[in-house]
C-alpha cells in the first residue's frame, strides 16, 4: 500500500498559527462517510448532531513541560524535546533535536526557562532520528515544571499566546509530548451541552508519544510499526461504552488518540475476535491502524485535519473505507474532503478546525 498515495498539497496559509477564540468557535466539517457527503457548521453545534443514546470519549491527557532550549559546548543552539524517560531516575531521555545536533558523545546544554543550564551528553543515536541523552540531574516532574515548557508542533511558528490554549480544558494526566488536539475545540460549557444530550461523556488516558506523530519512512505503509504508548482505560468508562452499545447508541470518539486506545482495550483480555465488549486495560497501546482495519469500539470520530502520509491520516481512511466493498475508497473520499475543505479555507493541523465523521 503506497505512502505516496496519501499524499496532498496544502497552502502555507492554511496551517494554523493560532487557535479559534473562543475555542468551539472553530469549524467542523461534517462527512458522512457512507456517500461522501460534507456539511458546513460551527463546532459549537455538535450537541445538536448527538443523539440521547450516544456516548463522547476523549483522551485527559495533560502535555508536559518537554521543551527546553539548548547549546552545543562548541556554541551552536539547539531546540530538544523530551520523548520519554529510559531508566526510573529519569535521568536517560530519548530525544528530539533540531538544530546542529552533537555527534554520539558529544556535549550540550540544556537550557531551562529560568535559564539555568543542565549540562547533557548524548549517548546513541537512533535509527529514527532520535538521539539517547544522559542529563547531569533527574528531570522529575518538579524540574520540568520549573524548568521546562511545553512543546508545540514545528509547524506552528508563529504562536503568540499562553501555551496553556494548547491544553484540552479537561487534561489531567501529565506526561503528553503533544496534545489531542481534537479535544482543543471543547470549551467546559460545551461539554456539559454534550452531556445533557447524551448518554454522557468519559474519558481514557494516552499519553502521546513518537508514535503520534513519528514521520512515517517506508514506501510501504504496512511496513510501519509502533512501539507503543502507554494507556488506561478506567473501568467506569468500560461500563459506559458497553452501556451505550448495549442500548443500540453510538461511541464518539474524540481524536486519533482516543480511538486508537479504545480499539487496542477492546481486543485485550482474552477477548472473543470480533467482541465489541470493553472491558478495563492498560498497557502500551501498539495497535497500527491503516485500511484494511475492522473497528470494533468506534461508530464516529471527531478529528482535526493532519498531515500528509502520517498515521492519523491512514486511521481515517481505514475508518471511512471499512463501509465500502473497496477499502481505497477510504482514502480517496478522505482525500476528496480534504479539497473541498482546501477549496473552502477551512484551518490545518494542531490549532486548526475540526472534522466529525459519521
Amino acid at each position: 500500500m503506497d505512502t505516496a498515495g496519501f499524499d496532498f498539497e496544502l497552502p502555507a496559509g492554511l496551517i494554523a498559527q493560532q487557535p479559534a477564540e473562543p475555542r468551539d468557535s472553530s469549524r467542523l466539517l461534517v462527512l458522512d462517510r457512507r456517500t461522501g457527503s460534507c456539511r458546513h457548521l460551527r463546532f459549537r453545534q455538535l450537541p445538536g448532531l448527538l443523539r440521547k443514546t450516544d456516548l463522547l470519549v476523549h483522551n485527559n491527557t495533560r502535555v508536559s513541560e518537554y521543551q527546553f532550549r539548548a547549546r552545543r559546548d562548541t556554541g551552536g543552539h539547539l531546540s530538544v524535546t523530551l520523548l520519554e524517560a529510559l531508566d526510573p531516575e529519569r535521568r536517560t531521555w530519548r530525544c528530539l533535536i533540531r538544530g546542529s545536533v552533537p555527534a554520539q558523545g558529544g556535549s550540550l546544554s540544556l537550557i531551562g526557562s529560568d535559564g539555568i543550564e543542565m549540562p547533557a551528553v548524548v549517548q546513541e543515536i537512533g535509527d529514527d532520528g532520535t538521539r539517547i541523552v544522559t542529563m547531569s540531574c533527574a528531570l522529575d516532574a518538579a524540574v520540568l515544571a520549573r524548568h521546562g515548557t511545553v512543546p508545540l508542533p514545528p509547524y506552528i511558528k508563529d504562536f503568540t499566546g499562553d501555551r496553556e490554549r494548547y491544553q484540552t480544558v479537561y487534561a489531567r494526566e501529565a506526561g503528553s509530548v503533544a496534545a489531542p488536539t481534537a479535544g482543543l475545540h471543547f470549551t467546559k460549557n460545551l461539554l456539559d451541552a454534550v452531556a445533557a444530550a447524551t448518554m454522557g461523556v468519559c474519558s481514557v488516558t494516552l499519553q502521546v508519544g513518537r508514535d503520534t506523530f513519528a514521520p512515517v519512512r517506508a514506501d510501504d505503509l504496512t511496513q510501519h510499526t509502533l512501539s507503543g504508548e502507554p494507556v488506561e482505560v478506567p473501568e467506569a468508562t468500560a461500563q459506559a461504552v458497553n452501556c451505550c452499545r448495549n442500548a443500540g447508541g453510538r461511541v464518539l470518539s474524540v481524536g486519533t488518540t482516543t480511538t486508537r486506545t479504545l480499539e487496542w482495550a477492546v481486543r485485550q483480555g482474552g477477548a472473543d475476535p470480533g467482541s465489541r465488549e470493553l472491558r478495563p486495560a492498560a498497557g502500551l497501546a501498539d495497535t497500527y491502524i491503516y485500511p484494511g482495519f475492522r473497528f470494533r469500539a468506534v461508530d464516529c470520530i471527531l478529528t482535526n485535519f493532519h498531515l500528509p502520509r502520517s498515521t492519523p491520516l491512514f486511521m481515517i481512511s481505514a475508518f471511512i473505507g471499512e463501509l465500502h466493498a473497496d477499502p481505497d475508497r477510504g482514502r480517496t473520499m478522505l482525500l476528496e474532503a480534504y479539497a473541498t475543505a482546501i477549496r473552502e479555507g477551512y484551518r490545518f493541523y494542531s490549532f486548526g478546525d475540526a472534522m466529525l465523521i459519521v
